[in-house]
């Protein structure tokens, strides 16, 4: 049984990476999962088979999921800026 590696291993990791990087850019949880769905479900009507919406449904998933846990884990950035948590005196 041939196990294709794309859908395996590269498309769920760039899922994660673009849904915990949408959230960031979007500050939305719902942008890249719906952008990953949506391209997946393409994917699936034109190039793989219609077995691939399970894929496509998972990889949404786990887009939201990364976006969920960018949320709740990463602090998010004040109007300061980053250095701002770096406890470091830029006047000085």
């Amino acid at each position: 049984m041939f196990v294709n590696p794309f859908v395996c291993f590269i498309l769920p990791i760039a899922a994660i990476v673009l849904g915990s990087l949408g959230y960031r850019i979007f500050n939305k949880l719902s942008s890249m999962p719906l952008a990953i769905a949506g391209l997946t479900l393409i994917l699936s009507l034109t190039t793989y088979e219609r077995t691939f919406l399970l894929w496509a449904f998972t990889y949404t998933a786990c887009a939201f999921m990364a976006g969920l846990l960018t949320k709740l884990l990463a602090p998010s950035l004040s109007e300061e800026g980053p250095i701002h948590y770096l406890d470091i005196d830029m006047e000085a």
